[in-house]
């Protein structure tokens, strides 16, 4: 027969077990990073493991709720947005037209992003490269992590040593500021430049969208562009990891001194 006074401190001991479980703080990932190298030039990357993140919020704007569950498989992601110097390995190799702000001492320092490029020539350095651009829940996952961060370093409001933004003097060198960094080792990822992603912008995806790896792509009469994570210009909302830009249609071909792009794998 069962002692009934033994069964219930039994239990008593297996709820504190779980308490104090549930108090543990749980570990930080450490960054993991890997040297690709391309045709022309070498683009380091950071590991953004398999799993389940929180993508969207509540508190934003309409186009980035409702909050959901989304499953992404492990990629790679540059640490930093694609430079200057790595674009002209491209145009010398290709053929391809120089950006239109290479002319401009604002904009052509080797170290800076590149800016000024249409969605497609973003996508043709990818593929020329062995790369590809991230989808749009493949960069707010990297962005933000799995703790639902405002911002890729946490939700301390920003600052001039995170991130570069409401500046009129274009954008810095990437990779200035290892204090902006998010959960996986990623850099500028708020601010600097708006950057490219695969998906056509879809306002009410996030009600549809799939729970597993999803993309955006809808038919050739509506290919306005999703662009992440703010420029140098932007205000406080738009460098929020939750934050969703638009290339509208008729601006798709106009290159934009605010919008670059980096690569996944």
């Amino acid at each position: 027969m069962v002692d009934r006074k033994f069964l219930r401190w039994t239990v008593i001991a297996l709820a504190l077990t779980v308490a104090a479980c549930d108090d543990v703080p749980s570990v930080a990932f450490e960054p993991q990073e890997q040297v690709v190298q391309t045709p022309g030039a070498e683009h380091t990357m950071v590991l953004v493991p398999e799993g389940v993140f929180t993508m969207g919020t509540e508190s934003g704007r309409d186009d980035e709720s409702p909050i959901h569950q989304v499953h992404i498989d492990e990629f790679y992601i540059d640490k930093v947005e694609v430079t200057n110097a790595q674009y002209d390995r491209f145009v010398e190799a290709t053929g391809s037209s120089s950006p239109v702000y290479s002319v401009s001492p604002l904009f052509n320092a080797p170290t800076q992003p590149v800016v000024g490029i249409t969605w497609d020539e973003a996508q043709a350095y990818c593929e020329w490269a062995g790369l590809r651009l991230p989808t749009e829940a493949e960069w707010e996952k990297a962005a933000r992590g799995t703790e639902q961060q405002t911002f890729p370093w946490g939700d301390d409001l920003p600052s001039r040593t995170r991130v570069r933004f409401l500046s009129e003097e274009g954008p810095v060198s990437v990779g200035i500021f290892p204090d902006g960094a998010s959960p996986y080792g990623a850099l500028d990822m708020a601010g600097n430049i708006w950057e490219y992603v695969r998906d056509h912008y879809v306002a009410d995806f996030y009600f549809s969208s799939p729970d597993r790896n999803p993309v955006a792509i809808v038919d050739d009469s509506e290919i306005d562009h999703t662009i992440r994570g703010g420029g140098w210009g932007s205000q406080r909302d738009d460098i929020r990891t939750t934050a969703r830009g638009r290339v509208f249609l008729i601006e798709v071909d106009q290159p934009d001194s605010h919008v670059g792009f980096r690569c996944a794998m």
